[in-house]
């Protein structure tokens, strides 16, 4: 999987999709939290309005601790 989400940012660094998918992956497969934290982050400036997407980036980042960050993240979703 980590092949296919390399390639897929390769060919368009910007997806949203595939950004959100391998945050996700980063973080749950991977044990990888810095860097699934850089994937949410880049994620958030290329798709800032899309609900779905700042919801599970402000579940990370409170169940990372960083409150302020999720807590903003999901009063901008509201």
């Amino acid at each position: 999987a980590e092949a296919f989400y390399k390639r897929a940012l390769e060919a368009d660094p910007n997806a949203a999709h595939v950004l959100s998918g391998y945050a996700v992956f980063l973080c749950l497969n991977r044990g990888d939290l810095a860097k699934a934290a850089t994937y949410f982050r880049k994620l958030l400036e290329f798709a800032p309005d899309k609900p779905s997407y700042i919801i599970n980036a402000a579940a990370f980042f409170l169940i990372q601790g960083e409150k302020e960050e999720g807590k903003a993240l999901l009063e901008k979703a509201a």
